[in-house]
């Protein structure tokens, strides 16, 4: 017999994975894992006697009329409100509702029951037949091409069947809630975003994702509730064990599991929401004042949108208006294209939640990963299968002519500003005015009103074109830098690939001059510009930009409050002239730099 002193016990180690941010915050709780997580793994689920066909062909007829139900109600209105009341205090998103539309849409999908009816038929159990089903239609779905909107199908599909499944077999439902209020992360291969509502949110502290698309339908709900999210997870996830404690980081893309005390204490428990800055209210007082250096020199603080609810935030982030609406998420999220006048309804819901604040609406920005899943159905002649963003003016005409159509009439009487994405060659901004100019001489034509005053700008995010821009002013009212996508290209890297991706700085001094090009160009031909990419947002980032003689920003609600008070604590002069010796420098990052300059100099960066 051995003696218990001498029993000793594994012990747990911590350990960390690294992954994809999919949204920012901090969330400590303990593992859940989701339901079909770990899925490869065996299972050992005893066959079913032999079904009798009738009884579960009833069973599946009702299960599904069960599951349409269940579905819609997450659409009701008292449902979607119930958004509002939770712990993050963030709105219902238009995001939220365009998915559970189309998530309705494929829980009646007739072929998906077909297939389901013809294998009980067959003499298989309706659980079975779910399986078998599922499996069928991922095998299908995985031959198409990656990081498509046929991935995130997969997610959907997974979702619907585990939901048909607990209605057939209520008793195998597994409960998302347990007696206690602890805090719990969420760990799943996949999970649809109408699963993710199923959670209890005043308990949901994080997300655990093994896929990483920041623009699939789960991590768009994600973002709406305020939960953060770390994906592209690699096999180690696989270790977690239900239970376990977990720290998620979303602004570092990263999970600890088991953490020690002193990596707990160790994080910034500041960014604890990515609305905080919003709610906080010590940040208040800045609201009403302008964006001023202590030298007098005013600066503009503009929001970056993408969500009907995002214009709201205008008032209370104390932003000028809107600098950059990115309109392509409710094309996203449909499955066939809006029609002209189902656009003008978003667009004046927009323009009326602003009142008399300005909005520059991003024309069409997809492609990549931002999949249409009617676009191939647009292009005449040969489908196309690039993976790379499509160049509207040429690829895609139809899409713009309805987009600028329908903003020209929903801004009748007011001012239009419309800003073009992706721009490689100035011809391309030539060909979409001379779009622009005919619908608008087709609405005259009709007799119909047009806006007082139209503005045609474009996104500087291709490096070709910073070389073109003498040939591009004639035909712009503005430019904007996307400093997100330019700094991609610029450095040929992909932002999902972490060992390339952390390699370079946007604050590289090759970068740095780059940005001072473009910003010494419109400045001579009296052309408006500003930056809309994270850099912006960023504090020490956006005191650099400052710095390079940028004046007008576009940032997420939440880095206003933020960026104003390091705007109001710095003198203008002092910080251009330690930017022009910064950059002259032969520094491989000049980050620290700027940091102790800025601590020095009493500015705020934190």
């Amino acid at each position: 017999m051995v003696k218990d002193s001498k029993v000793k016990k594994k012990k747990k180690t911590s350990f960390q994975v690294d992954g994809v941010t999919l949204n920012t915050g901090i969330g400590l709780g303990y593992a859940f894992l989701h339901p079909g997580f770990q899925s490869h793994l065996a299972t050992n689920r005893r066959p079913l006697p032999q079904p009798k066909t009738q009884e579960e062909l009833a069973q599946l007829h009702q299960a599904l009329a069960n599951l349409a139900d269940e579905i819609q109600s997450l659409i009701d209105q008292q449902a979607l409100a119930s958004l509002a009341t939770q712990t993050y205090h963030i709105p219902p998103s238009l995001a939220s509702r365009d998915i559970l539309d189309v998530y309705l849409m494929l829980a009646k999908d007739p072929h998906w029951h077909r297939q389901l009816i013809d294998k009980v038929n067959s003499g298989t159990s309706a659980l079975d037949a779910v399986d078998q089903t599922l499996q069928s239609i991922s095998e299908k779905l995985k031959t198409k091409k990656k990081n498509s909107l046929w991935q995130e199908r997969i997610s959907d599909f997974e979702d619907l069947s585990t939901r048909l499944k607990r209605h057939l077999s209520p008793s195998r439902e597994v409960s998302k809630t347990s007696k206690d209020n602890s805090a719990i992360i969420v760990i799943a291969d996949r999970i649809g975003p109408a699963e993710l509502l199923d959670y209890d949110r005043s308990r949901l502290a994080g997300l655990i994702l093994v896929e990483q698309s920041q623009t699939s339908h789960v991590a768009i709900v994600a973002r709406s509730l305020g939960i953060p999210v770390v994906g592209g997870m690699n096999k180690s996830i696989h270790k977690i064990n239900s239970g376990d404690y977990i720290l998620v980081d979303g602004n570092e893309g990263r999970v600890h599991i088991r953490p020690t005390t002193e990596i707990i204490n160790s994080v910034d428990w500041e960014s604890l929401t990515h609305k905080k800055s919003l709610e906080d209210p010590n940040w208040e007082s800045l609201t009403y004042l302008s964006a001023q250096t202590l030298d007098g020199i005013t600066l503009s603080l503009f929001l970056n949108a993408g969500l009907v609810e995002d214009v709201d935030y205008i008032n209370k982030s104390g932003a000028e208006g809107v600098g950059l609406y990115r309109t392509e998420i409710p094309f996203m999220m449909r499955p066939n294209l809006p029609t002209v006048n189902e656009q003008i309804t978003l667009y004046k819901e927009i323009i009326q939640r602003a009142g008399r604040y300005p909005v520059t609406f991003r024309t069409l920005d997809v492609g990549g990963d931002k999949v249409l899943p009617y676009l191939e159905r647009l292009k005449a002649g040969n489908s196309l299968k690039e993976e790379g963003p499509t160049r509207l003016a040429y690829d895609r005409p139809i899409l713009l002519r309805y987009q600028v159509r329908a903003l020209i009439r929903a801004c009748e009487g007011t001012e239009l500003s419309i800003m073009l994405p992706m721009v490689a060659e100035a011809s391309e901004v030539k060909a979409a005015r001379e779009v622009l100019e005919n619908e608008i001489e087709r609405e005259r034509k009709k007799g119909n009103p047009v806006p007082e005053k139209i503005r045609l700008g474009a996104m500087i995010e291709v490096p070709s074109l910073v070389y073109q821009l003498p040939h591009l002013f004639s035909d712009v009212d503005f430019l904007s830098v996307g400093s997100n996508d330019l700094f991609q290209f610029f450095y040929a890297i992909d932002r999902e690939y972490l060992k390339l991706s952390e390699r370079y700085d946007v604050l590289s001094p090759t970068f740095l001059r780059l940005l001072k090009s473009i910003q010494d160009q419109c400045a001579s031909a009296n052309i408006p510009l500003s930056v809309c990419g994270e850099m912006a947002g960023r504090p020490l980032e956006a005191l650099a930009l400052i710095g390079l003689g940028y004046r007008n920003f576009s940032m997420s609600a939440p880095a206003v409050p933020l960026v104003k008070k390091m705007i109001r604590s710095l003198n203008y002069q002092e910080v251009s002239n330690y930017m022009a010796e910064l950059c002259s420098f032969s520094l491989v990052n000049p980050r620290e730099n700027l940091s102790c300059f800025a601590k020095d100099h009493n500015i705020f960066i934190d």
